[in-house]
Order: C-alpha cells, then sequence, then structure tokens
C-alpha cells in the first residue's frame, strides 16, 4: 500500500472514529499521515451539560482518542445541530484542504438521519473541485491534485442504499478501536444510552459503562457480516472477518480503478 495523506471528515467528534476508526489504525501503522476533523464542536450532544462546557469536554476527548492512535485532530467550531452547507462553510474546508493536501478524503454520505452529517457531506462535496481552482480563497495555495472521496457505511436504503468498493478488516485493530472510541465517555458513555434508553433500545437498568464496546462491536459485526463474501474475496476465501468497515467511492472526486484500491486502503 502507498504511503498516503488520509483525512477523515466527521460532522461530530467522535464520528470519524466510529466510522473508520480502525482503518485510520492501520494507516498510520502503515506509515500513513492520517487528519481527524471534527465540523462541528458536539456540544449539543448531552441531557444536562450546556454548551460552553460540554463543547471544552468533547475537544479534549477527541484529543485524547487522538493520542492513542496517532492521528492529527482537528474541531471547528461550527455549533452542533446547526451546521449548513453555506458559502461560508465551503470556502473554510477549501482552504482546510490545501492545508492538510488529503491524497483521499473520508466521510459520511448524504443520505442520512442526522443534518450535521448531510451538511458535512455536502460540504466536503461542494468544495471537491473547488480544492483545485486557484481563484477560489487565493489566499491558500490550490491544490495540484483532487482528493479522492469515500463514504463510510451507514444503513440507509433512500434514496440509494450504500454500495461498497473496498471493505477493511479490523479484527487487529478493534481492542485499540474500542479504547479510541471509550474516550468519547461523555458521548457513548451518557447522551448516546441516554437517548437509547428513550427510543426503547435498551433496558433503563443497561450499565451504561458497556454502551461504548457494544454499540462499536455490534455495528462492525454486521459490517463484516453483510460483507463476508467482499472479505474473503480480498483477503482469501479461509479467512474468516469478525469486525469490518466499508467504503463507498463518491464520482465528485478522483476515480481511482477498482482495481487499484488495494494501493489505496490498508488490509
Amino acid at each position: 500500500m502507498k504511503k498516503l495523506n488520509v483525512m477523515v471528515v466527521g460532522a461530530h467528534p467522535d464520528d470519524c472514529e466510529g466510522g473508520c476508526g480502525g482503518t485510520a489504525l492501520k494507516y498510520v501503522k502503515a506509515g500513513s499521515r492520517v487528519t481527524f476533523v471534527s465540523v462541528t464542536d458536539g456540544s449539543a450532544g448531552h441531557q444536562t451539560l450546556g454548551r460552553q462546557e460540554l463543547a471544552k469536554i468533547r475537544k479534549e476527548e477527541a484529543q485524547a482518542s487522538a493520542n492513542i492512535s496517532g492521528v492529527t485532530s482537528i474541531v471547528l467550531k461550527h455549533r452542533d445541530g446547526e451546521l449548513e452547507p453555506n458559502l461560508e462553510a465551503r470556502k473554510e474546508m477549501v482552504r482546510l484542504i490545501r492545508k492538510v493536501q488529503p491524497d483521499i478524503i473520508i466521510t459520511h454520505r448524504l443520505n442520512d438521519y442526522h443534518p450535521d452529517h448531510r451538511s458535512t457531506s455536502q460540504i466536503i462535496e461542494d468544495s471537491s473541485y473547488l480544492v483545485m481552482v486557484p481563484a477560489i480563497c487565493p489566499d491558500t495555495p490550490a491544490l495540484n491534485h483532487q482528493p479522492a472521496i469515500f463514504f463510510v457505511y451507514d444503513p440507509f436504503r433512500r434514496p440509494y442504499p450504500f454500495s461498497a468498493d473496498v471493505v477493511v478488516r479490523i479484527d487487529d485493530v478493534m481492542e485499540e478501536k474500542l479504547k479510541m472510541t471509550g474516550c468519547h465517555k461523555s458521548q457513548y458513555e451518557a447522551f448516546l444510552p441516554w437517548m437509547a434508553i428513550k427510543q426503547g433500545e435498551i433496558r433503563t437498568d443497561y450499565d451504561v459503562r458497556n454502551y461504548p464496546s457494544d454499540a462499536i462491536t455490534q455495528w462492525d459485526r454486521k459490517v463484516a457480516e453483510q460483507y463476508q463474501d467482499a472479505l474473503k474475496q480480498r483477503y482469501g476465501h479461509e479467512s474468516t472477518t469478525q469486525y469490518a468497515e466499508a467504503y463507498e467511492m463518491s464520482e465528485y472526486g478522483m476515480e481511482i480503478p477498482r482495481a487499484d484500491l488495494d494501493e489505496y486502503f490498508p488490509r
């Protein structure tokens, strides 16, 4: 695999870890550079804490996770729950992409339950061509290449379901991924289980300390089960994968031939 510059852009401080934390760990171990970007401050995701206090906590949690994985963490200042794909946000992203100079950008798909996720995806796609245009944001030098863009797995089926172009086995880094996501205690041990109880997904007497591990392993096991055939094709038909992360290539970034994807994604 090539040594790459990878930029993962999530709407909230824990989105990068949850969607592709295992792949990010593998990139870093292979000598690639990885930058996690949270477009919002995560300040709405708690049942009791105020925005200012929570924003500080979420940024500290993101940095603690980055310290485990070896990625660079950037948290932007857009208010959680209020992100809009407007001109100001697009220019900010164009400048940031030019500074990071990624070969690959990984982000959400446009069809998603959370408006911040959809807005993040829109901002990335709206910036994908403009990063090469010198007259746009001339204060930051334009890139000489267009990054490839990939979406993380999601289960939503309308207007069209996720279609994996590459699947990465993460069994060997799952323990480290759980340590990364476990840093986001305000999210995984407070807000998300609180919401899950309200939605009837877990019992009121559930031990919330188990939620980070339970939620992530259940999600990544589902991905592995869904794409077991693709995993066997990539890793060998004798192999069995417990946990995986999957990616769909966007039409708006640089197109990587399917035969070359192994050069861009870790094994």
